[in-house]
């Protein structure tokens, strides 16, 4: 279903307005968390998602949190987005895929949706629930 094992890159624009390219990310393993706001399961992962972030931060590894399949403007994503992300005070690096490019490109089929990859860029698992990211992320970080 995914075809190669190898992430595919990609360039999006941040909460801050940053451009993050995740070539830019190898040697370190990144999770990406594909979400929209409307998604209450999504919304509903993300306290346990933001012990998650918060216990590592200090470690070799990302997490991006991928907003995508909204249905209004550009504008107004942003100022959704944001309004919810500091609402709930999660310290998210969230990347707007304004157009669904890469979640056509990583083929979701469905959301939220958790890819992790390893630090040489390969997708080690997809779909990981919150809860099973703890024993992934320990046995592959170092």
């Amino acid at each position: 279903m995914y075809g190669d094992i190898k992430a595919i890159d990609f360039a999006l624009t941040n909460l801050e307005g940053k451009t993050i390219k995740l070539s830019d990310y190898k040697g370190k393993m990144v999770v990406l968390d594909f979400w929209p706001t409307w998604c209450g399961p999504c919304r509903a992962s993300f306290p346990k998602m933001q012990e998650l972030v918060t216990k590592y931060k200090n470690d070799n590894i990302e997490f991006f949190f991928i907003d995508t399949w909204e249905r209004e403007s550009d504008s107004k994503i942003k100022e959704n987005v944001s309004k919810f992300i500091k609402e709930n005070n999660y310290s998210f690096n969230v990347l707007y895929d304004f157009e669904d490019k890469i979640v056509e490109n990583y083929k979701i089929q469905g959301i939220p949706t958790k890819i992790v990859i390893d630090k040489d860029g390969n997708i080690i698992s997809i779909n990981s629930s919150e809860n099973n990211l703890v024993a992934l992320i320990e046995e592959n970080i170092r």
